[in-house]
């Protein structure tokens, strides 16, 4: 199962929004801001619905990132640095956000980034206050990851922070950003941080099997995808530098929650029921990983991610 395209569910949604909104627009004689949302959407579809063709994506300036992990429920995330500065533009996202579905990349939306001064009212986006504008700082982020890594790595980091690779112009430190899942259904919202139905996609399984907030689902259904363990003790050496005997153990009960899920959906389990399996199986897996952590680990792994994401706001 692919992208949903025009003809499918997310091009009925817009054209369903459009139709609506229009006519009630007309019955009124101004425009609301349903009418302006879906005109909106219908013109970001129009400039990046060539970028379903990654190299397309790649000829514009947009590349994935040299540690740009495949993110839990977000996917790839290829930017475009050029677009980070300036005012925010609908028609160029400075973020595609891609999965890879057997052989290939499936645009499933795009992201809006914009430097700004930690404080600053967020960005002008889209009509109606649905719109989740979110912020990181990644300066605060990179130097809680440098930490507890060895001197060397400690000192690149921070070089890079002081030489400001990590930061917008003008002392702009904050990256404010806003999801929109354009091109894929997502039972959260179009404009959620996170989309649970990306595992369901690639496990060639219903996206409507999906429930918004059931993230240990999605996250049991993602370990379907043959290199999901190799990318989660990846991604878990990474955050807390763990040692050969930590990664073993992540790397263990990774394969035999795994294996469960797979059980699970050999059976012809309906979608209920495969929820609560691969809930149940991603459940044990954490648990797991986090007894395998020492207390400082849990401290780094919980500091990266308060350091990382900042405030939220729906506002304009």
């Amino acid at each position: 199962m692919f992208p949903l395209r025009r003809s499918s569910a997310a091009g009925c949604f817009l054209t369903l929004i459009t139709l609506s909104t229009v006519a009630r627009a007309s019955a009124q004689g101004t425009p609301t801001s349903e009418d302006l949302l879906a005109r909106q959407l219908a013109q970001v579809e129009r400039a990046t619905a060539g970028y379903r063709d990654v190299e397309a994506a790649r000829r514009d300036g947009y590349a994935k990132p040299r540690f740009g992990m495949d993110a839990p429920l977000m996917g790839e995330h290829w930017v475009n640095r050029d677009l980070l500065t300036g005012e925010v533009d609908l028609a160029r996202p400075a973020v595609l956000q891609y999965v890879v579905v057997g052989d290939r990349r499936v645009l499933v939306g795009v992201t809006y980034g914009h430097w700004q001064v930690p404080g600053a009212p967020m960005p002008e986006g889209f009509a109606g206050h649905d719109d989740h504008w979110h912020t990181h700082d990644l300066e605060s982020m990179v130097r809680r990851f440098a930490e507890r890594r060895s001197g060397l790595v400690r000192w690149a980091a921070n070089q890079s922070v002081d030489a400001g690779r990590w930061r917008g112009p003008d002392g702009r430190t904050e990256l404010a950003m806003l999801h929109v899942w354009l091109y894929s259904e997502n039972p959260e919202g179009l404009f959620s941080n996170y989309n649970p139905s990306l595992p369901y996609l690639r496990a060639g399984l219903p996206v409507t099997w999906a429930r918004a907030g059931e993230h240990a689902a999605a996250r049991g259904i993602e370990l379907l995808r043959p290199e999901s363990c190799g990318d989660a003790v990846q991604r878990f050496g990474w955050v807390v530098r763990a040692d050969r005997s930590q990664r073993e153990t992540l790397s263990r009960s990774c394969s035999e929650a795994a294996g469960e899920i797979q059980q699970a959906r050999t059976r012809g389990l309906a979608s209920d029921s495969l929820n609560l399996a691969a809930a149940s199986a991603w459940r044990t897996l954490a648990q797991e990983a986090l007894a395998a952590l020492t207390p400082d680990q849990r401290a780094t792994a919980g500091n990266l991610g308060a350091s990382g994401m900042g405030r939220e706001s729906h506002e304009h």
